[in-house]
């Protein structure tokens, strides 16, 4: 074979296969009304988005880069069922759903764990490796994204009457799983229903919630606004919409380099901890150095200082993990 037919050849499969993956992706961008409020979106701060996803659905198709986010996390959880069934556990119940008519909540969970004749909701979820470094105790779930995984694994243990679970996190980067156990809260769940029965009256009526209040981020990421939900976007000083290139792409660096900095100050402090007290030492290709100083600091009186807290926080929501 001629080496222009080898390129051609070449070229013909990869447009075929990456065709082939675009229109899988983009068929499952799509996402249909819900039924019922799912377990795993009764976090969503805004009450008036979940009236939306059950009447409306969502307007947009997600991005395909999303969808194959979702489908490896997906495609990940058998591996995670094979790899406990090796270590000695099996997870019972897997997919079962459950659900809470009177209010209208519903959710599959991934499985139920028997340990020493106690039964726990397991939950499994793929992270990214910044997931990994920050999800390491129950108190890491409390913020962004991660706190909707917290409502959902609080609402499997209402939904069966279990009171303790366990968050399955798997690497995407290695085979290892680290677990996380889970408390029911029940205050916590009590408010998650309280919301589930507001959204549930207000389906009946016709009449959406009102408006999340003081969370210019939320609105700007959410699928409805500025086509069916029009908040006052009246939070106080006007936010100023900064169109500065170079700046936008530095934002964009520091994003993409923060997993590494929190690997980096994690590593840092281990290798520190693991050579307390030795001076010098050979590890590999590397010599590690310890010097003990003494910071002389002046007594200064009490005061109040001010201080700036900076926080980034992206516009469009990208990864469940």
């Amino acid at each position: 074979m001629m080496e222009h037919e080898q390129v051609e050849i070449g070229a013909d499969i990869k447009s075929a296969i990456e065709s082939a993956q675009e229109k899988y992706l983009r068929d499952k961008s799509h996402r249909d009304k819900w039924r019922s409020i799912r377990a795993s979106g009764i976090g969503d701060p805004c009450p008036r988005r979940i009236y939306y996803m059950m009447t409306e659905g969502d307007l947009d198709p997600i991005s395909t880069d999303l969808v194959a986010i979702f489908q490896e996390g997906v495609d990940q959880e058998p591996g995670v069922r094979r790899y406990l069934s090796e270590l000695g556990f099996e997870l019972l119940k897997s997919q079962v759903t459950a659900s809470w008519q009177e209010l209208g909540i519903s959710g599959s969970i991934d499985g139920i764990l028997e340990y020493q004749g106690k039964q726990m909701i397991a939950e499994i979820k793929t992270v990214s490796p910044y997931a990994w470094e920050k999800l390491q105790t129950i108190g890491d779930f409390n913020e962004g994204y991660y706190k909707k995984w917290y409502a959902q694994i609080q609402t499997y243990m209402v939904l069966h009457g279990i009171e303790d679970a366990i968050f399955i996190l798997k690497s995407k980067e290695a085979k290892k799983i680290r677990i996380v156990p889970v408390k029911l809260d029940y205050d916590y769940a009590e408010s998650l229903l309280k919301k589930a029965e507001a959204v549930r009256d207000a389906v009946v009526k016709h009449e959406p919630p009102d408006f999340l209040k003081d969370n210019i981020v939320e609105c700007k990421r959410c699928p409805f606004f500025q086509k069916l939900c029009n908040p006052p976007m009246d939070y106080g000083e006007v936010i100023p919409n900064v169109e500065d290139e170079e700046l936008n792409a530095k934002v964009k660096e520091h994003e993409l380099l923060h997993p590494s900095a929190i690997r980096y100050n994690a590593l840092h402090k281990e290798i520190a901890e693991s050579f307390d007290g030795i001076r010098e030492a050979i590890c590999g290709d590397f010599i590690i150095k310890s010097k003990l100083g003494v910071r002389h600091m002046k007594a200064q009186e009490e005061r109040d200082v001010e201080t700036v807290t900076v926080k980034i926080e992206k516009l469009t929501e990208e990864s469940s993990d």
